[in-house]
């Protein structure tokens, strides 16, 4: 076994190594030898975990959607104890867990599609309490959050479309307005309906979506009724508006299709009665929604329905695409969005023959496309714009015409992988660079089963299909110099004739790996044939070191410290004990060695150095990355791969060890570091650089500042001649740096010079920063940026209302007295104030309302706060909020102050009763009511000179009582029964609105005189 790092030219590779630090006397002891390798490095495919170690119903676990999010790689899965749930891997067993288990138990939530954005994962799934609505995390089961409950009775239906604008668009049914448009910025607050396509509880279909610049985008809808509409949105209610209505037809026709931006302008078909399907464009209105050219006039239609491989492209702001004129049958058109402009581009297939080219792409300045040459041929075409070069590749031959499959596929800026039926090419459509040739069998591959994943080192990787292995896991490497490819057996996940991949197709494979390429790591699901579909890997290829960061320039002392880090391209881990890795460093004429200190299991090694009272360099340290001492330990990714160095260089030569020029010892900055200090435009910052002996300044030295993201810079002032020098910096009208300053070494001498005042010695300018933080620099006024409201509902007389008002930095209220800010308030058509209440927040506070009995109608924050003297709102630099902002209307918070009435009294028909007949009376309110508590009211009626109570019978409707009394032998009347005011209603009973308000129980009795008893 190798002990000793072997180099190739600036490529280091990490054989198994042996402690040999007794062996320093060694001739060779860790100084390296030239010796030429070739790549190595073998792809490591491993089982990563069983997640149905115990077979269960089926032995399958399913891994899918696979997402990176940040570093991290989350996929689904099923298993019989936790149901289809969200998984996620480091890549190792121990590192692959269970997100969370939503719906617990056996039940299954679902967790797809999976969207990542940011740090965060996005995804819909089904919970026992809510229903299938739209979750996040960021991959535990704590930052595992509902973002908002749109469907509180049941299931939101959440289907994800796409990022636009810093949010996230989708489909959701709230159960009032249908399957509509949302979208949201990942809070509760900011999940909000963009608007009612098809108002009421009505829903249409969202087809295809397409951005066009950073301000729009658009997508086409269809409605049962209503047909197809051509929609944009800007993600405002306002700002979402139909451009045009193409006219109705079944769902499967799909009337508008090939959305396309080129340039800015969306280009699509769609098909009328008086032109069939046609090319269109538009400019965002609905003016400029227009039919570009009628190519097949008449009714008929020259572009091919919506179908796989049918599509549109872009190529140096011109469009492609498919057309028949009538007279050249379906052949490659192009247009520039006018009519004369959109021609002909070639009839590959002469006369009324079609090409039908399909599955257009813009790969290294060229246009690509495949042709139908025959029935069951096709060919792959390049073009640059012209008939003239417009030409099928040369050298390369037809192959099975595949319309559901693509034949080839990019794999770098350059390269074109094609697949023919004579083999497997690269090309970059000028001419054919490299054939896959088979080097584990004379016979080559059936056929290519997914689309090649391509690496940064030049491999690609790939499900192919052979004879004797069944679908396995390929890679090739391209060796441009000698015009052919090498091809390579990665792994017989499944020995023998029988597929490691091939029980994968109802996943929807087709020619996309059923897994995803991340660090130097492929993941998928496979089946070795014992275990079932579970989680495997592909460790591609050794880690390799992408940079090394050395310590900061700077002069360094006795017990200073050095520190480097080492950054991989992979995830690596430390393995050992002893000895640990160390880092050569140079000081002077000494070998010194920075020691490993931390980062197994990260991306980036940590070692440090402690410099010593003998060190001394006064002309920058040196560091070979090349002459690594690996002690006792290893340096391996996950699959057990060792480490290796590909020709790093780092920058020290600014680092110097105890270099005898002036040194600084300290520098100050103004103000007490802990106490934030705000600056506005035309304040002085002044810092003081203090030497350990005095100074000559010639020139204009200057120390470098980062002012809110921009480098600024603080001029020498004064102080030559003495140990301190004195820098300032003058605030200016557009900086904006809240979070404080940042104070960067070294000293810039800016064609200037600092030296030693005794013999002109060159002064060290490095220095350990102080902590300006604190120095901020604030002159934006915080603003709103958005109003919670309360829950939808209705709401009576006397409720408290609270609302929240969220500015986009951190606030506070400043008041004198008894003056507070109000929020400017409408309810139907009367202005109202909500009072400040508390802050809930550093970026949020809140607001309440009283509701008024005189309330009636939907709440509307009128997009104002009201700041009476002697009350501000400020940030912490004392700027005063903007007092305006966006108007936002509640519709479905309703105000009901008042107070329902009784209309009527609805007396029995004037008639004589007798003994046993009923009187039955209704009482009608104003407006809806209902009863609450144990009892219920009654109605009392004079009969004679008694009187009787007519009891609670039934709700007729919403407003409408009925009460029923039955006539005894001993009641008489003669003039005329009476009915007496109030309603009656029991103790702890009570009659009110759908509010809440309590009903007015008084009213006018009616004439009864003539409803006589016996």
């Amino acid at each position: 076994m190798f002990d000793r790092i072997l180099p190739y030219g600036k490529r280091w590779s990490f054989p198994k190594q042996k402690s040999s630090r007794h062996r320093r006397s060694d001739n060779l002891g860790y100084r390296l030898k030239l010796e030429v390798l070739e790549e190595r490095t073998t792809p490591s495919v491993f089982l990563v975990r069983n997640l149905q170690p115990d077979g269960g119903t089926t032995p399958d676990s399913w891994p899918r959607n696979f997402t990176e999010v940040d570093g991290t790689i989350y996929f689904t899965a099923t298993t019989d104890q936790f149901g289809k749930e969200l998984w996620r891997t480091d890549g190792t067993s121990a590192g692959t867990r269970l997100v969370v288990d939503l719906a617990p138990g056996r039940a299954s939530a679902l967790p797809e599609p999976l969207l990542s954005i940011g740090n965060t994962l996005y995804f819909a799934a089904t919970h026992p309490s809510y229903g299938r609505e739209l979750w996040r995390t960021t991959g535990t089961a704590a930052s595992t959050q509902l973002v908002r409950d749109i469907h509180r009775r049941g299931n939101g239906f959440i289907r994800l479309l796409t990022t636009f604008g810093g949010n996230i668009y989708f489909v959701a049914n709230d159960g009032s307005h249908g399957a509509e448009l949302w979208k949201t910025d990942g809070t509760h607050g900011g999940t909000q309906l963009v608007r009612d396509l098809v108002p009421g509880s009505d829903s249409g279909q969202i087809l295809e979506t397409a951005l066009v610049g950073g301000s729009y985008f658009y997508f086409s809808l269809w409605h049962e009724s209503r047909g197809f509409e051509l929609w944009k949105t800007d993600g405002t209610s306002a700002g979402t508006v139909m451009l045009r209505n193409f006219g109705t037809g079944p769902l499967s026709a799909q009337n508008i299709a090939h959305l396309t931006n080129v340039n800015g302008t969306l280009y699509f078909s769609a098909v009328t009665n008086e032109h069939g399907r046609e090319l269109w464009k538009s400019d965002g209105s609905s003016a400029g929604t227009v039919l570009v050219r009628d190519i097949l006039s008449g009714p008929g239609s020259s572009i091919p329905n919506p179908g796989p491989g049918i599509n549109m492209a872009n190529y140096q702001g011109t469009l492609f695409f498919p057309a028949n004129n009538g007279g050249s049958g379906v052949e490659l058109f192009k247009s520039d969005g006018t009519s004369s402009g959109t021609v002909l581009v070639k009839d590959i297939r002469a006369g009324y023959e079609s090409s039908h080219p399909r599955d257009l792409l813009v790969h290294n300045e060229r246009l690509f496309f495949v042709i139908e040459e025959s029935s069951h041929r096709g060919r792959l075409w390049t073009s640059q714009g012209s008939e003239s070069t417009t030409y099928s590749v040369p050298r390369l031959g037809s192959f099975p015409y595949h319309p559901q499959r693509l034949n080839f596929s990019p794999i770098s800026d350059r390269w074109l992988f094609v697949e023919t039926a004579d083999g497997h090419f690269l090309t970059d459509g000028a001419a054919i660079i490299a054939m896959l040739r088979d080097l584990e069998s004379p016979h080559r591959l059936d056929r290519i089963a997914s689309q090649p994943v391509p690496t940064p080192h030049g491999q690609i990787f790939f499900l192919g299909r052979h004879a004797d292995l069944g679908t396995e896991l390929w890679g090739a490497k391209f060796l441009e110099s000698e015009y052919i490819s090498v091809q390579h057996l990665v792994r017989d996940v499944r020995p023998g004739s029988d597929s490691g991949f091939l029980n994968l197709g109802h996943l929807g494979m087709r020619d996309q790996f059923p897994g995803l390429f991340h660090g130097g790591t492929l993941f998928f699901a496979a089946n070795d044939g014992t275990q079932g579909v579970e989680l495997w890997a592909a460790d591609l290829w050794a880690p390799r070191i992408v940079s090394i960061t050395p310590p900061s320039p700077g002069v360094y002392h006795a017990g200073d410290v050095l520190e480097f880090t080492v950054r991989f391209d992979e995830r690596v881990f430390v393995r050992g004990q002893g000895e640990k890795p160390r880092l050569p460093l140079r000081i002077g004429a000494e070998t010194r060695y920075a020691e490993y200190v931390s980062g197994s299991r990260t991306d980036a090694l940590v070692f440090r150095y402690t410099v010593r009272a003998a060190d001394a360099d006064s002309d920058g340290i040196t560091f070979e990355p090349g002459e690594i001492d690996l002690g006792d330990y290893r340096i391996q990714d996950g699959a057990g791969h060792d480490a290796a160095f590909l020709g790093l260089e780092a920058e020290t030569a600014g680092i110097l060890v105890n270099a005898t020029g002036p040194r600084i010892l300290i520098v100050h900055a103004p103000g007490y570091p802990y106490y934030p200090q705000y600056y506005r435009q035309g304040n002085t910052l002044t810092f003081s650089v203090q030497f350990d002996e005095p100074v000559i300044v010639s020139g204009t030295p200057r120390l470098a500042l980062m002012v809110g993201g921009i480098r600024r810079w603080a001029n020498y002032q004064s102080g030559s001649g003495t140990d301190t020098l004195s820098f300032s910096y003058v605030v200016q009208p557009d900086d904006h740096a809240p979070e404080g300053i940042v104070l960067q070494a070294p000293i810039y001498l800016h064609g200037g010079s600092i030296l030693a005042a005794s013999d002109h010695r060159p002064a060290a300018l490095g220095f350990a920063a102080p902590l300006t933080n604190h120095l901020r620099i604030d002159q934006v006024p915080p603003t709103v940026v958005r109003v919670l409201g309360p829950a939808p509902g209705q709401y009576g007389s006397g409720t408290q209302l609270f609302l929240q008002v969220v500015f986009d930095e951190p606030v506070q209220v400043v008041n004198s007295g008894s003056a507070v800010p109000q929020l400017g308030l409408s309810v139907g058509t009367q202005a109202r104030v909500a009072h400040y209440h508390s802050q809930i927040d550093p970026n949020t506070l809140q607001f309440v309302y009283t509701v008024a009995s005189t309330d009636l109608g939907s709440l509307r924050v009128v997009g104002l706060l009201h700041l009476p003297a002697g009350a501000s709102i400020q940030d912490a630099g004392n700027n005063t909020a903007v007092t305006t902002f966006e108007e936002r209307t509640f519709s479905a918070v309703v105000l009901d102050g008042v107070r329902p009435v009784i209309q009527a009294v609805v007396p029995p028909p004037n008639n004589r009763y007798t003994t046993g007949q009923r009187l039955t009376f209704r009482v009608q309110f104003s407006e809806d009511v209902a009863i609450t508590g144990p009892s219920r009211p009654f109605l009392n009626v004079r009969i004679g000179s008694a009187i009787r109570r007519a009891s609670f019978a039934r709700m007729v409707n919403a407003r409408t009582m009925e009460f029923i009394y039955t006539i005894t032998a001993s009641d008489r009347d003669t003039d005329g029964i009476q009915i007496l005011s109030p309603l009656q209603v029991p103790h702890f009973t009570f009659i009110h609105d759908l509010a809440g308000n309590s009903a007015i129980l008084t009213f006018t009795p009616p004439d009864t005189r003539r409803v006589l008893v016996n």
